[in-house]
């Protein structure tokens, strides 16, 4: 599945008259400064969605539950890479919870390290991932 992509504010992502079509990536980077934000519309809501930071730090990436499978995660992650490259980014790297390793890892990522996070007195595993470009 390949994403098409619009420059398109990121307010727009919550689907007001003359969002994109269904199926299609949008990206924008008005409510955070630094990113850029792609989303996924396949139903009425947002399907997933996933950004780039500076540094090619992969920051958010979400899929509904009710969405995965289907290929999306690939699909934003092949938009993301593409945007990377053409900023000349070298290596993009992230953070990925338990769940998100493994699609991490079948787009290319490898674990540099495991690590443990306390985020409001919870204890988090994640793990620290890149890929070269």
């Amino acid at each position: 599945m390949r994403c098409a992509q619009e420059t398109a504010p990121i307010a727009s992502l919550s689907a007001p008259p003359g969002s994109p079509r269904r199926g299609q990536a949008t990206s924008g980077t008005g409510v955070y400064p630094g990113k850029t934000l792609l989303s996924l519309r396949r139903t009425a809501p947002v399907a997933g969605f996933m950004s780039l930071a500076a540094g090619g730090y992969v920051d958010f990436a979400y899929i509904r539950p009710a969405a995965r499978g289907r290929g999306l995660f690939r699909a934003l992650y092949q938009s993301i890479e593409e945007k990377a490259r053409q900023g000349g980014v070298r290596r993009l790297w992230v953070h990925a919870s338990l769940m998100a390793a493994p699609a991490f890892k079948a787009v290319g990522f490898t674990v540099l390290r495991a690590e443990e996070v306390t985020v409001n007195g919870a204890s988090l595993r994640r793990f620290e991932m890149e890929k070269p470009l």
